[in-house]
């Protein structure tokens, strides 16, 4: 038996001609995060300070979570001091102050009042934890 096989050209593709688009701007460059680079949730607390304490006096967020408190002094002037994010605000009585600040880094910290408020004024604290 015997196999005969036949080759037929190809005939070589012909380059076309071709143009490079020009691209003119026609305004400003706007950016819409990645799924991967969106900030975490926004969590909102209401809370109350009073002499001495703070209701309430922890706080549990995630790591990158946009914080809102919404705090109010329900006595007399209190601060409000959380160093570790930079929020440090004066509390006038029966006024609502509220601070922002995002949750960057993980860990316990510990918030307090930073206006003298009374004799049990250095016991006047809360503890912010954030998970990873």
């Amino acid at each position: 038996m015997q196999i005969t096989a036949t080759a037929t050209a190809t005939p070589a593709p012909t380059a076309l001609p071709t143009t490079t688009p020009t691209i003119q701007p026609t305004g400003q460059a706007t950016s819409t995060p990645s799924p991967s680079a969106t900030q975490g949730a926004v969590k909102e607390f209401t809370m109350t300070a009073k002499q001495w304490s703070f209701e309430p006096s922890e706080i549990r967020v995630s790591k990158g979570d946009i914080v809102k408190l919404k705090i109010k002094s329900v006595d007399v002037e209190h601060g409000f001091k959380l160093p570790d994010f930079g929020v440090d605000a004066n509390l006038q009585p029966g006024q609502e102050v509220t601070v922002e600040f995002t949750a960057d880094k993980a860990g316990t910290f510990t918030f307090s009042c930073n206006v003298f408020c009374g004799s049990g004024h250095s016991e006047m604290k809360g503890t912010l934890i954030v998970d990873e």
